[in-house]
């Protein structure tokens, strides 16, 4: 399966010391992994820092591309909404190059004002600032909608919907164990997916909100979490996800299942 390529580069004001208080989160996070053998008893758990480094381009494996500039829109008064998705929708309607590019829309110093979220609907296409701080995209209105919206096609089709048996995987963790893997091999594409039980809803107390109106809560199925993972070891039941899935999994509540998938 190839990886979709959506690179995208907006230049966001960042805020002084950033780096500072990354170090600090860092070393925080260390601190707790040594000393979590010290905090394990039986009334207590231990919860494993969640490790976000393959949230990259390529899961982090490969270094972002520079990709050529096709198209500058300068920075104008008024909304820029038209101007800069027509800029995107010419860039997503060239051909892509033998490493997937199709080329960079550049934006030029200033703030530009959109009315309506952008949307990038082809792979390859790059959204590329001036510089740290002195390119901004601020969206007016009063919607709750995104800025951008990435929106590619599903090609994948489901296939075998496999139980996961643990009692309880905990946020962070990166294996599972499943009643029956030898459905699975090293770099298969799958779907973990964690149901949105009424038992769990009810335990969040999101399942009546007030006010007479039950309907507002939540309902079983409304919440369900999926991710999608590739396999990185199989060993007996237990199989390994090369990213963590980032909430526990508890059978308590319904538990888990995993889907295998193909293009």
């Amino acid at each position: 399966m190839q990886h979709a390529l959506f690179t995208i580069k907006i230049e966001f004001m960042r805020k002084k010391h950033s780096n500072i208080c990354h170090s600090l989160l860092a070393l925080a996070a260390c601190l707790l992994a040594a000393t979590q053998p010290l905090w394990a008893d039986k009334k207590k758990e231990v919860y494993i820092p969640i490790d976000y480094s393959t949230c990259g381009y390529h899961a982090s494996e490969q270094a972002i591309p520079d990709v050529r500039n096709v198209v500058f829109v300068a920075c104008r008064q008024g909304d820029s909404y038209a101007r800069l998705q027509r800029a995107i929708n010419y860039v997503s309607s060239l051909k892509p190059d033998k490493q997937g590019h199709r080329g960079a829309v550049l934006l030029g110093n200033g703030t530009y004002y959109i009315s309506q979220p952008l949307r990038i609907t082809a792979s390859g296409v790059v959204l590329r600032g001036a510089g740290c701080s002195k390119t901004v995209i601020t969206k007016t209105g009063v919607d709750r909608g995104a800025l951008l919206y990435i929106e590619g096609r599903v090609n994948m089709t489901g296939g075998d919907t496999i139980a996961v048996i643990d009692d309880k995987v905990p946020a962070g963790a990166t294996t599972v164990t499943l009643a029956d893997a030898s459905l699975l091999k090293v770099g298969d594409r799958l779907r973990v997916v964690r149901p949105s039980t009424k038992e769990w809803i009810a335990s969040l107390k999101c399942d009546d909100y007030g006010g007479g109106l039950s309907y507002t809560g939540w309902k079983a199925g409304d919440i369900d979490i999926t991710w999608h993972r590739t396999v990185t070891a199989v060993e007996g039941t237990k199989v390994t996800l090369d990213a963590p899935i980032t909430c526990s999994l508890s059978a308590q509540y319904g538990g888990a299942k995993v889907i295998t998938v193909y293009n």
